[in-house]
């Protein structure tokens, strides 16, 4: 069945403004202003940036919402964002994507990457230890853990939560069930 265009652009327009609102989210300084999501059909980047937010972000955001993926022809469309802006300002370009039932990804240009990663670095007093140091475990729901690992993330042998509680109750049950086999 397709799609009518109505419905397209307004796929497209949820996209941009959950885009934009994860911008915001991270920058606790900008204001709705500082990121304006454009009409469809406009020229240029789909989400403006406010000078203030280019500080934070220096990107030219074309942003996707569609079920065939596309990203070499949407890359090529970020980096003619480029062009759209009068400065001198290095900027970098990048698609905000997803499909139906998905995260929104981001797709860049990977010295681009590189560099924001290098840049982030920069900006944030890290220590040794904290550098190096294994990541929380986080929990899944897919995921079967033990009894054990559920104590040490947990730090006691009491449930931290109603989730947990349920954990454990199943893993009591399936030890009861193979001790009685």
């Amino acid at each position: 069945m397709a799609i009518s265009i109505a419905s397209r652009k307004a796929k497209g327009r949820k996209a941009a403004i959950e885009s934009r609102d994860v911008l915001l989210k991270y920058d606790k300084e900008l204001e709705l202003g500082d990121a304006v999501v454009t009409s469809s059909g406009d020229n240029g980047p789909d989400i403006k940036l406010s000078p203030r937010a280019e500080k934070s972000y220096p990107l030219a955001i074309e942003v996707k919402f569609q079920e065939t993926l596309s990203p070499m022809k949407w890359y090529k469309q970020a980096q003619d964002h480029l062009y759209w802006y009068k400065d001198d300002k290095w900027r970098i370009p990048v698609v905000a994507f997803r499909k139906s039932r998905t995260k929104m990804m981001a797709l860049l240009g990977w010295d681009d990457f590189i560099h924001l990663l290098r840049r982030e670095h920069k900006h944030k007093k890290y220590d040794k230890c904290n550098c190096q140091k294994e990541p929380e475990k986080k929990w899944n729901s897919q995921e079967s853990l033990t009894s054990q690992e559920l104590q040490e993330n947990n730090g006691s042998n009491q449930p931290s939560s109603e989730w947990e509680s349920h954990i454990i109750d199943q893993l009591l049950k399936e030890k009861a069930q193979s001790t009685d086999t």
